[in-house]
């Protein structure tokens, strides 16, 4: 039987160990990514371990979490991380530049390679072919210095999607169900990947221009759309968003609220 993807990806990069399934094994990381809630433990960590240069084809810093300035330590930690990537051959990616699971796939991503994030949101590359891993600071401080990643051959589950979304979901919906079938929300989904083929068909109030056209709130309950007409007026009272840009950048009209 041939491999899938995530088999291929894995045997690729395999260092030591053999391809069954629970077998612990290593492997050797192309890509690391962190955010500046996490980065500025790993880089404390990885300078502790004293490698001038990152052993990595690609180390990125991202600045997009921490980004509001109400005293010195957000500031301090970006300057550090800052100085880091300058000093290890790690790219910076400065605040503004956009979310660091998004830019990461349009700027560095490429398919076949093995990349671990300290990030949630890190598997988003498997989306153009990529193996990527979420991890903790740590993980991603001995990746840098070119040590492989130790974890064991995970059982790959073949998910075949059809049919059509219904009103108000997502591709994200989708995924949240299955991890739930699988007890990911307990179990954190270790050991498990998923591969999911097929095609869904969106709704078409979901998706596009589409969606601001069609007045998302009309098929609301009226207290519904009450609530979020108060809740739009009252942020635009306290000085967060003027009231009709905001209406027109959510898509939201004045007589779907009404």
């Amino acid at each position: 039987m041939g491999y899938t993807i995530a088999q291929k990806i894995i045997k690729e990069h395999l260092v030591c160990g053999e391809m069954t399934v629970g077998s612990d094994v290593g492997l050797k990381i192309d890509q690391t990514l962190t955010q500046d809630a996490t980065g500025t433990m790993a880089y404390i960590e990885y300078e502790a371990m004293g490698i001038p240069r990152v052993k990595t084809e690609k180390s990125v810093a991202y600045i997009d979490h921490n980004t509001l300035q109400t005293g010195f330590e957000n500031a301090d930690d970006h300057r550090f991380i800052q100085s880091v990537c300058k000093k290890h051959g790690i790219y910076f990616s400065r605040p503004g530049n956009g979310i660091c699971h998004a830019v990461h796939v349009a700027r560095f991503g490429k398919p076949g390679k093995l990349s671990m994030g300290g990030d949630s949101h890190t598997p988003h590359g498997g989306a153009i072919g990529m193996l990527c891993i979420g991890v903790g600071g740590m993980d991603i401080a001995t990746a840098m210095t070119g040590v492989p990643m130790r974890l064991k051959i995970p059982e790959v589950i073949n998910v075949r999607l059809s049919g059509k979304l219904q009103l108000g979901c997502n591709a994200k919906d989708v995924i949240l169900a299955h991890s739930e079938g699988l007890g990911a929300a307990t179990t954190g989904g270790m050991d498990d990947l998923s591969q999911k083929v097929g095609f869904v068909s969106p709704e078409p109030h979901c998706h596009g221009e589409d969606r601001h056209r069609r007045k998302p709130h009309a098929r609301l309950p009226p207290e519904t759309r009450e609530r979020d007409s108060n809740l739009l007026e009252d942020l635009c009272r306290r000085g967060h968003a003027d009231y009709r840009k905001q209406c027109g950048k959510t898509g939201l009209r004045k007589q779907a609220l009404e």
